[in-house]
């Protein structure tokens, strides 16, 4: 008895130095275990449903729940949920603000779209392609709906098409797998022929599409761009 009332006083001194929303977050644990905090890089330790300490990972890194400690991968992993839940309660598209230029399409109407994205260094510009033209997000341009591909499970190279770049959305958001579509004129046929090749970003980076580039995964918004 003499040690539940320590452990009560103490959980009663500490309150005031843990996060405000974090009170409750203890309630469902009895025993003693360590809980992520509100932010993605604080922790709690939790006893009897009430957090009585709290602790703070070093820069850049966020608690892991599963391995109870703390790594870069589960800061990246927490920012991006954190992001993700934002991005659905205001339904806005949100720029990368470490990138310069850079251009998304807007596919909340489906595919092909006339609407796509400009970002620079945070600022958003939405933007529409004349009449008769469709975004082609491998180009970062407007073109002819024929040159687009929309199916996102066996996407094609689109006909005509000399060079492109394109997001495989097959396993979600953010992509690490994108495609390239390398095409030629021949002479002899009067055509172009078009070649497929698929690529898969080095591990820890993630393909966006708005540089066409490998990137970290902070830097990838997937609110609008996924094809529908």
């Amino acid at each position: 008895m003499e040690l539940f009332s320590e452990i009560v006083i103490f959980v009663v001194i500490s309150l005031g130095t843990i996060e405000v929303g974090a009170i409750t977050l203890c309630e469902n644990y009895r025993d003693f275990t360590l809980i992520r905090g509100v932010s993605c890089n604080t922790y709690l330790f939790c006893f009897l449903g009430k957090p009585f300490r709290q602790g703070w990972c070093y820069l850049g890194t966020g608690f892991d729940p599963i391995l109870k400690r703390c790594t870069w991968q589960a800061f990246i992993q927490c920012e991006k949920e954190v992001q993700e839940k934002q991005n659905q309660l205001n339904n806005i598209f949100v720029c990368p603000g470490s990138l310069s230029e850079a251009f998304y399409p807007n596919y909340t109407g489906g595919c092909p779209t006339k609407k796509y994205l400009q970002c620079n260094n945070g600022v958003l510009t939405k933007k529409t392609c004349n009449t008769g033209m469709f975004y082609n997000d491998g180009i970062d341009s407007c073109d002819s709906y024929t040159k687009i591909p929309c199916d996102v499970r066996n996407a094609l190279c689109p006909q005509d098409l000399i060079h492109g770049i394109y997001a495989d959305y097959s396993s979600g958001c953010p992509p690490n797998k994108y495609f390239v579509c390398l095409g030629y004129f021949d002479e002899a046929a009067q055509t172009t022929f078009t070649y497929k090749s698929e690529y898969t970003c080095p591990d820890g980076l993630y393909y966006n599409e708005g540089i066409k580039s490998c990137d970290f995964i902070q830097n990838i918004p997937c609110q609008h761009n996924i094809k529908n």
